[in-house]
């Protein structure tokens, strides 16, 4: 719980109409593209393998606009949104945080977005057992993408409904909702802590550090990362916590609503704090981040927590002061397997936030971008994450250091990276493959430009090549991975797009060090031998084509 930070505004504040460019600052273009209120309740955007935006709407209770609880695809330009899914009556919603959630694509599909193996997406929602509150439940479901029609359609081959895992707990607050597939091909989701402890949930206790005792215990999955297989079941390698292997990566959360996974393997998360400290972490295994017990850094600053539970209000037998702790008095020292955030949104004083949400120190952090500079794109920005805000109109930027584990130049060292006068509540942030071109989606409850997309451009100069044959061609996708690398690397690349490809290895003497030799896609590429530092990765094949990938060996 740090101080709170000095910004600066990276775009100036803008207001701009429907089509209109405008430039806010050296070397950027800001420009809507597409009307308010185009999508619906929008949760989650990620860039597609069809160079579209890909958009899960929550739930469909926009005047003007029917569908809903449904996946939608807009093109780049902002034209041609098309539904791939409808999920229809399936989805059970009647709340602020319920509906349609996360989505993730299968890493295939952008190394060919036409294959017809692992052509998965995967997706979750909220349904109910029995048409009421009471039975409202998680699904996440396995969807097959068609690359001719542009459409989803449920893996029937595993069950009616595609599901990989269902029954997992719902609730009308803090479901999180969010997927992501790693280099380790494992998928993770966030699941929060159900809006326990506050609100009409209020009596109902927060099991954010309460472990399984069984690997389908799903009552105490709440406030939890969850690892799985793509089919859904428990990794052999995940942690054991507490004497059991289940689905349970870590845990210790509230509401995490934002996810990535870097080229490294580094999985990035934002999390909504309750009146302080919201907070940017780096997930690791087996590890406890100490929610509802420690909010933010283990400080003892602007927090405390009341166990309503506990009280006579809600049926125990103590007092609201008897069953409020400090952080240092629920914990005299550090728990052993804490893991403080790298960043922190924010806190402006050691006293609880009085007042309204409004005033709290807090920007509601409602996803997270991820930015790797692991090819040409901006001058000196390197790797950064994008965080967008619900509160105070603004979406900020942090670069991180070099090894992608902390913020360059301290833990709050976030700036305003875009920023509007008025209102407006940002869902998501996209970075497109080229480096230069982002995508924020807006809740549609945004005063100035609700339901709406925009697109930020980069004009400027772009980091310098490695050599003046370092490359990447616009209609191949082939990704590198993981990188930085210890030991060995694996391509992804389509078939149609490289015949017979080989792979050499420059340093950045113009040494070959590695010679060329066939390489196939997802073969593992041994460089156990080679020194650590930067080198040249070379692909040709039989056509002439020629790709040059930055790779960085860290032993």
């Amino acid at each position: 719980m740090k101080q709170f930070l000095l910004t600066i505004t990276f775009l100036c504040c803008c207001v701009f109409a429907f089509g209109q460019e405008t430039t806010n600052a050296a070397n950027w273009v800001v420009t809507k593209i597409t009307g308010n209120n185009t999508v619906e309740r929008p949760y989650e955007m990620i860039y597609g393998p069809d160079n579209r935006l890909w958009i899960t709407e929550r739930r469909d209770d926009v005047s003007g606009i029917t569908g809903g609880k449904r996946i939608v695809r807009i093109d780049t330009t902002g034209a041609n949104k098309t539904t791939m899914i409808n999920f229809g009556t399936k989805v059970f919603t009647n709340a602020g945080q319920d509906g349609v959630l996360g989505i993730v694509a299968h890493p295939d599909l952008y190394a060919n977005p036409a294959t017809t193996v692992n052509n998965f997406v995967y997706a979750s929602y909220t349904y109910s057992t029995n048409g009421l509150e009471s039975g409202r439940r998680l699904r996440i479901v396995r969807l097959l993408y068609n690359n001719a029609t542009g459409t989803l359609t449920e893996d029937t081959s595993l069950n009616a409904n595609g599901a990989i895992l269902e029954g997992l707990p719902a609730s009308n607050d803090h479901n999180s909702g969010k997927l992501a597939i790693g280099s380790d091909l494992k998928l993770y989701y966030t699941i929060g802590d159900q809006g326990n402890n506050q609100f009409a949930r209020n009596c109902l206790p927060i099991l954010a550090r309460v472990l399984p005792t069984f690997p389908d215990d799903f009552n105490n999955y709440p406030g939890k990362l969850l690892r799985m297989n793509l089919d859904g079941t428990v990794p052999s390698d995940n942690p054991t916590l507490g004497g059991v292997k289940s689905r349970v990566f870590n845990y210790g959360h509230r509401n995490m609503q934002g996810l990535q996974i870097s080229s490294a393997g580094i999985i990035y998360s934002t999390e909504h704090g309750d009146k302080v400290d919201d907070e940017l972490n780096i997930m690791v295994a087996a590890k406890d981040y100490g929610w509802p017990n420690i909010a933010g850094f283990y400080d003892n600053l602007g927090y405390e927590y009341t166990n309503n539970s506990l009280t006579t209000t809600c049926g125990g037998t103590l007092s609201t002061a008897q069953a409020t702790q400090t952080e240092f008095q629920s914990f005299p020292t550090v728990p052993v397997d804490f893991v403080p955030p790298i960043s922190t949104m924010f806190t402006s004083s050691a006293t609880i936030p009085t007042g309204g949400n409004a005033t709290w120190p807090t920007i509601a952090p409602a996803g997270l971008g991820l930015y790797e500079n692991t090819e040409k794109k901006i001058l000196g920005w390197g790797d950064n994450v994008l965080i967008p805000a619900l509160k105070f109109n603004i979406i900020y930027r942090g670069k991180l250091t070099s090894d992608g584990l902390t913020i360059d130049g301290g833990s709050n060292n976030l700036v305003n990276w875009y920023q509007v006068p008025l209102g407006d509540r940002f869902r998501q942030v996209v970075v497109s493959p080229n480096g230069v071109s982002f995508y924020i989606v807006t809740d549609n409850t945004s005063a100035t430009n609700p339901g709406s997309i925009t697109k930020i451009l980069y004009k400027g100069a772009l980091e310098p090549t490695l050599s003046t044959n370092e490359n990447t061609l616009d209609n191949v996708s082939l990704k590198l991975y993981p990188n930085p690398v210890s030991d060995s690397f694996y391509l992804t690349f389509s078939a149609q797009a490289f015949q017979n490809p080989k792979v050499s290895i420059i340093d950045l003497m113009g040494r070959i060090v590695m010679p060329a030799k066939a390489v196939q896609a997802k073969q593992a590429v041994d460089v156990s031998s080679l020194s650590n530092g930067v080198y040249l990765v070379n692909i040709t094949d039989s056509n002439s084509q020629s790709v040059m990938k930055k790779l960085v060996i860290a032993k």
